[in-house]
């Protein structure tokens, strides 16, 4: 597979993986909860960020676009790069190049050399769509990823309520 080169690629492979993970920047991660946790306050209806299982989390959409309001850090926390499909202009995948340690991706499970191979069920296929993946975390109340970990394939789900 090529790689694609050059400061446009670098731009938008901080965009995307900013975007990308929209929405994990808050975990507070609860062993394997099976219901949606609320706030102790007893406000009604408050989501807290947490757990279902290794690949599952209920978070909260003001976590979601919180995270969305601070894409310079998120940009500092992971690097993705995407390789080439076999047509001109393609995107087979995003590989993430490095990740931090303690990031809410990572937390969330995400890992250097991962392949983001599909989001919301659909190939990444072109940069275009990478560029779209905004509008479409931003409309979801669900979001897909799935990423191939060696020989592994790994369905992540965030349930944004």
């Amino acid at each position: 597979m090529k790689t694609r080169k050059g400061t446009g690629w670098t731009i938008l492979v901080a965009l995307v993986a900013s975007l990308l993970f929209a929405g994990v920047v808050f975990f507070r991660k609860a062993e394997h909860q099976s219901e949606t946790t609320r706030e102790p306050s007893g406000e009604k209806g408050t989501v807290i960020t947490h757990s279902i299982s290794d690949t599952q989390w209920i978070v909260s959409k003001k976590d979601r676009d919180a995270y969305l309001g601070d894409l310079a850090k998120a940009t500092r926390e992971i690097t993705l790069k995407p390789e080439s499909g076999e047509a001109k202009e393609s995107v087979s995948r995003l590989v993430i190049l490095n990740i931090t340690e303690g990031s809410p991706m990572y937390r969330a499970g995400f890992r250097k050399d991962d392949r983001v191979l599909k989001v919301n069920g659909t190939p990444i296929g072109t940069m275009s769509r990478a560029l779209n993946l905004i509008h479409e975390i931003k409309a979801c109340n669900r979001l897909t990823v799935e990423v191939q970990r060696g020989e592994q394939i790994l369905d992540y789900q965030f349930d944004f309520e």
